[in-house]
């Protein structure tokens, strides 16, 4: 399974599971996600804040941006 996330520090913390500073109140059994990185079960992969299609469910944006991930996402007007 492919993931796609926006936020550089979050794919650094979960493909290096060395110690992090902002990350040390984690307890290690709950990052089962490095597991499925290192069997590459799970594959991050950074895009940009604006290719995110479903950016406009999260945050508002500009309605031109709105309109072109909404198309992206399938969906019209009813």
């Amino acid at each position: 399974m492919t993931i796609y996330d926006d936020n550089t520090a979050v794919i650094s913390v979960a493909k290096d599971p060395k110690y992090h500073e902002k990350t040390k109140h984690i307890k290690m059994r709950y990052h089962y996600i490095i597991e499925a990185i290192t069997e590459q079960d799970v594959i991050l992969k950074h895009i940009s804040t604006n290719s995110m299609v479903a950016y406009p469910l999260t945050k508002p944006i500009a309605m031109d941006a709105f309109v072109r991930h909404v198309r992206s996402l399938g969906l019209c007007r009813m």
